[in-house]
């Protein structure tokens, strides 16, 4: 939307709104909207969305996602013209304070509640200079204090019990966050997994050696299991020395069987081996699938293929020097 929204109370085209920025980077981007999809053809959108002037949706994004699903022509607003930042992101976090949320989530909320007593506390500071009494802000955490009494206060406001077990989660959500910038998105699914069903375990998670770690987020992720100690006894399984393996290793080209149902006569290679009987394998276009191991063949190149194959690469060597005799 180009143009400022005019403050005040009316109804608008919900194509025209957009979700606030911070929105989707709290609670994600896929909202599950089935129960407003449900109610709202019955009893219609009775709050009015809180918007800014700028038509990013402050609270109410999930009621304008479902109206746009329905194809509702207007939605209810409220626009506000917000004095800072900090008002703005303040409204957004207590609007969503009685919904549902996951310990990643949480964590989430616990550094944005973080950032805006930070801003509020420089906006103190600098009426305290100016003797501006009159722009006193209120505090979210008046007994913030030393670190240990930040860390309770945030864990007790986004639900997250003590400081302690905040700062174990704050790591590990942090940990996440890295994982996905480097495109590792199954590794972090698994570890967000193992978060929201313990701050602890996933904790003690990150302090494994990184080829164990890796290979147990990886099970997890693909929902052969959902705990650490179910994923453990796979892996411990995986690397008995007596054992009897696949014959497979990271980085071999391998050929999904032609019974399979999906990638069925597809070449791939294997990235990794989340356990013993299935593999990460990455086929072209960069797509991967986990699949048993049971449904791929090491791929070897018959030796009439492999002639032909070293024949190509022998002519396409003498073109090349022979354009390249010919420019000299």
């Amino acid at each position: 939307m180009k143009e400022q929204l005019k403050p005040g109370f009316y109804d608008i085209n919900p194509k025209l709104l957009k979700p606030h920025p911070f929105n989707p980077k709290l609670y994600g981007e896929n909202e599950d909207l089935s129960d407003l999809l449900e109610l709202i053809p019955i009893y219609g959108i009775n709050t009015r969305l809180i918007v800014n002037i700028n038509g990013e949706i402050v609270s109410g994004n999930r009621r304008n996602q479902a109206a746009l699903i329905l194809g509702l022509p207007t939605v209810p607003i409220s626009v506000r013209a917000f004095q800072s930042r900090a008002e703005e992101l303040e409204l957004l976090l207590i609007d969503n304070a009685t919904r549902t949320k996951t310990v990643f989530q949480k964590v989430r909320e616990g550094e944005l509640w973080k950032d805006i007593e930070e801003e509020k506390a420089s906006v103190r500071r600098k009426a305290a200079q100016n003797n501006e009494t009159g722009r006193a802000v209120q505090e979210n955490f008046p007994e913030l204090g030393a670190k240990g009494q930040s860390r309770d206060a945030i864990a007790k406001r986004v639900g997250l019990g003590s400081g302690r077990n905040y700062s174990k989660a704050l790591k590990v959500a942090q940990f996440i966050e890295r994982l996905n910038e480097e495109n590792k998105t199954e590794l972090a699914l698994g570890l967000e997994k193992v978060l929201n069903r313990s701050v602890d375990g996933a904790h003690k998670l990150l302090k494994y050696p990184a080829r164990d770690r890796e290979r147990i987020l990886l099970i997890i992720a693909t929902d052969v299991t959902l705990t650490i100690k179910e994923a453990q006894k796979l892996l411990k399984d995986f690397n008995k020395p007596d054992a009897k393996l696949q014959p497979f290793e990271i980085g071999m080209q391998v050929i999904v069987k032609e019974n399979a149902a999906n990638y069925g006569g597809e070449m791939g290679v294997i990235s990794s081996l989340p356990s013993r009987d299935k593999a990460l394998v990455i086929f072209e276009g960069d797509r991967t699938e986990i699949l048993p191991c049971s449904l791929l063949e090491p791929f070897v190149e018959k030796p009439k293929q492999q002639k032909i194959r070293n024949q190509q690469a022998e002519s396409t060597s003498t073109d090349i020097n022979t354009e390249t005799s010919k420019t000299k």
